[in-house]
C-alpha cells in the first residue's frame, strides 16, 4: 500500500485534509472523484470556484485532480478499484475555508 494526500486546491491556496493508504492510484483516483462529490453536495458556495481535489504521492508527485465544478470530472488514468474509503474531505476541510 501507498499513502496518498489529498487537498483542496483553487489558483491560489492548497489546503491539505487528509492522507489514506490505498493500493494504487487508481483507487485514489476513484477516492478524489467521490470527495469532489462530496464537497458539491455538503460546500455547494466552493462550486463555481476553480476548486479541485488534488492527490499527491507521499513524494508530492501529483497522481489526480478531481474538479469540483463539474460532476464526475477528474484527470488521470486507469480504471477505478469499486472498494470504498472512509476518508471526508468536506469534513476535513470545513473549519479551514473561509
Amino acid at each position: 500500500m501507498r499513502r496518498y494526500h489529498f487537498d483542496l486546491v483553487d489558483a491560489d491556496t492548497v489546503t491539505e485534509a487528509s492522507g489514506a493508504l490505498l493500493d494504487n492510484d487508481d483507487q485514489a483516483g476513484k477516492v478524489a472523484r467521490k470527495l469532489a462529490q462530496e464537497v458539491r453536495e455538503q460546500r455547494p458556495e466552493l462550486v463555481g470556484h476553480g476548486y479541485a481535489v488534488l492527490v499527491r504521492s507521499d513524494s508530492g508527485e501529483e497522481i489526480w485532480r478531481a474538479a469540483i465544478d463539474r460532476p464526475g470530472g477528474g484527470e488521470g488514468t486507469g480504471a477505478h478499484s469499486a472498494e470504498s474509503t472512509k476518508v471526508s474531505l468536506a469534513d476535513a476541510f470545513r473549519p479551514k475555508i473561509t
